[in-house]
């Protein structure tokens, strides 16, 4: 009897060894997915920041870019205009109107 009680307590101990190492897997298993689950996601949330960056920086490039060619334009047409004003000898008009208007 002390034999059949001997043995089955050294099945329980080897029972109890066996699922407590089962635990200990597991739970090194679980800690390990979960400290790669954030590391992916830290992965990803930088990615989309440095993408979401330099997205940004490209749409300040543009705008800069666009903002300098119409401050460019602005430019030109102002030039133009003082150029059509030189151009344009009032005096010599009002003269060639007042000599044609005496004829």
């Amino acid at each position: 009897m002390d034999v059949a009680i001997e043995k089955i307590d050294n099945v329980i101990d080897g029972v109890i060894e066996k699922m407590d190492g089962a635990i200990d897997v597991t739970e090194d298993s679980a800690i390990e997915k979960m400290d790669n689950a954030i590391d992916g996601a830290i992965e990803k949330m930088d990615g989309a920041i440095d993408v979401t960056e330099d997205s940004a920086i490209e749409k300040m490039d543009n705008a800069i870019d666009g903002a300098i060619e119409k401050m460019d334009g602005a430019i030109d047409v102002t030039e133009a205009i003082e150029k059509m004003d030189g151009a344009i000898d009032e005096d010599k008009v009002c003269q060639k109107l007042f000599f044609s208007l005496m004829l």
